[in-house]
Order: structure tokens, then sequence, then C-alpha cells
């Protein structure tokens, strides 16, 4: 029973942290307003979190862990199968990452928009710009190893593949700005993945 008791408590605090974030971001949101809302102590917070950035975390991070999880699931597959003669640059995989991207981003669309646009302060603050420059590194190599295979000079600058990826988040942004509906965003779904083929395309062919 005690056990029961915690979790909802814990579950209070999440829910009223989630909203403090949301209206004033990380640097301006008050545990103290916090426990005031889910009806207890200051002190009580702090024998769940650490701090202020711990509960943040805390409500960030399966939305982290399962953004990391789709972009390495994505990068892997090209990965295996760039440069084994296998047309992995489509335009239905790129319709099908952006419903992917859009349907994760429905399922936590309040902890993206706590991550990407209230992180100021927080040890998540510069999420989008790590993120994707840690993918920007990986493709880089990928298409280094294609270049050695195919002996050729010409190559694309690591500029415009982080352009590229930084359209991925822009995506997840730009429903968040707009306030989309889930169908309204997967009505755009064509588009979106026809502005990524497109650029990708347009690199591969330089090659």
């Amino acid at each position: 029973m005690a056990q029961i008791k915690k979790e909802e408590v814990k579950k209070r605090i999440i829910k009223n942290a989630k909203k403090e974030f949301l209206d004033k971001g990380f640097k301006n949101a008050s545990i103290r307003f916090i426990a005031k809302q889910a009806n207890i102590t200051s002190g009580t917070i702090y024998t769940y979190f650490k701090d202020k950035n711990d509960l943040y975390e805390s409500i960030i991070g399966q939305a982290t862990t399962d953004l990391f999880s789709q972009m390495e699931e994505k990068m892997n597959y090209f990965k295996n199968n760039f440069g084994e003669g296998k047309d992995v640059f489509t335009m239905q995989e790129s319709i099908q990452s952006i419903e992917n991207l859009i349907h994760l981003t429905f399922l936590y669309r309040d902890e993206f928009e706590i991550l990407l646009i209230h992180s100021g302060g927080s040890s998540a603050e510069g999420f989008k710009n790590t993120l994707v420059k840690r993918y920007t590194d990986m493709t880089s190599d990928m298409l280094d190893e294609f270049y050695q295979s195919r002996e050729t000079e010409k190559k694309c600058s690591v500029y415009s593949i982080h352009i590229i990826l930084s359209m991925f988040l822009a995506i997840v942004e730009e429903i968040i700005y707009s306030s989309m509906t889930k169908k309204e965003a997967l009505y755009h779904k064509e588009e979106w993945a026809a502005i990524i083929f497109g650029a990708w395309s347009a690199l591969i062919r330089r090659l």
C-alpha cells in the first residue's frame, strides 16, 4: 500500500512538473510551485529527485531514448546496406522514416516541446545540436567508406550532411510550433519526405 502511494505521489510530481516546464521553461520553473500544485512539500520532491534537473531528465528521458533508438536503427540500416548495390535512398524509405518520426513526436509531444524549446539552463540545453552532430559524424564516416570503395575525390561536405539531418528535428519543431494535429502532420508526410529525399538524392548523384 505504501509503495502504491509513493508511485501516486511521483506521478503527481511529474504531471505538475511537466506543466510547469511547458509554461515557464526549465530555467524559470519553480520546485516550490510544482510542490504546491501537487499538494506536497518541496522537501517531498527531493525524496524522489536529486534536484530540478533530475526531475527534468526524468520527464524527457524516455522520449530521448526512443528518438536515439529510432535514429540508430535507421543509421544501422543505411550502414549495412549502403555500398552493397542496394538503393537505400528511396522515396518510399523517406516516407516511412517521416511517418515513424511523426508517430514518435505525437507519442511524446509534450516531452519534445520541453526538450527542444524549453531546455535552456538544463543538462539538455543544446540537445538538438548534440544529436545532429552525432549522426552527422556517423553519416560522414559511412560516406567516407563509400568514397574509398569508389576511389573518388568528390565528397559531400559535412555541412551539407548536417543541414539535411537537421531537417528531421525541424519537422518535430514545425509540428510543435504550428500546433498540428497528427492527422495534419501525416497529410504532409510525403511533402516532407520529398524534401529530404531530394536533398540526399542530389548529394549522392554528385559522387
